[in-house]
């Protein structure tokens, strides 16, 4: 009986640390999963909106008297906070449109334009915003697409670099945070910990830099227009 008990008893205790690196095991497992998916969810919002600045223009009116600025409108006062705020713009489209009626002047290569617009709204309790990119070609109907319902901090800024040339450098800073929420209660605290993922990106504007470095030149497929002087 007494070896028996003693059996019984180192068997338990082995059963228990086994059980207990299992745990560790599938936390660990778990853990990088969901790490893993948060990386490829913030490199994919970066690619697309690396995407939308770069193609990001203005409608040609005659003439270009542009600031950086122009390209990009944000705005912060639907709610408090980064509730609400949109980030707006017009970007090129692909693919070229040739307009041969109602301009002035020499032919011109047109591309056509998108309205591209990104918005953040809260997503529930935890606190966490969604990153919201809407999308209108011409004037068909809204197309709006979820890219995270995780956000904890997003932001464009603009950032003009100094040179020592008469360029003009302006880029735009791109700072995204991706939060998960834990299960975890923190010590002393009345809210749950949360593991946040940092994302960043610079990205300039094609259209911008054709126009502004090379105001006397032919316009070219990044400016979206092509004309023969006179």
């Amino acid at each position: 009986m007494v070896e028996l008990l003693i059996a019984t008893t180192l068997a338990m205790i082995i059963a228990t640390a086994v059980f207990a690196l299992h745990r560790i095991g599938a936390r660990a497992s778990i853990y990088s999963v969901v790490n893993l998916d948060a990386m490829a969810e913030g490199r994919k919002i970066l690619l697309q909106i690396r995407d939308d600045l770069k193609n990001s223009c203005i409608p040609y009116r005659g003439a270009f008297a542009i600031s950086f600025k122009d390209l990009l409108q944000i705005d912060f006062s639907k709610n408090r906070g980064l509730e609400g705020a949109e980030f707006s713009l017009l970007r090129f489209r692909y693919e070229p449109e040739f307009a041969k009626t109602a301009l002035p002047g020499p032919e011109y290569l047109l591309r056509p334009l998108l309205n591209v617009r990104y918005r953040l709204e809260k997503a529930d309790s935890s606190g966490l915003l969604k990153l919201i990119r809407e999308t209108a070609p011409g004037t068909s109907q809204t197309k709006s697409r979820v890219l995270s319902d995780r956000i904890s901090f997003f932001n464009i800024t603009p950032v003009r670099i100094n040179s020592s040339n008469d360029h003009e450098n302006w880029l735009w800073n791109v700072h995204l945070h991706i939060g998960k929420t834990s299960d975890r209660t923190v010590v002393n605290a009345g809210t749950r910990s949360m593991n946040v993922f940092e994302f960043y990106d610079v990205v300039s504007s094609d259209f911008y830099t054709a126009i502004s470095n090379h105001r006397n030149s032919p316009r070219n497929w990044h400016t979206g227009l092509r004309y023969s002087p006179e």
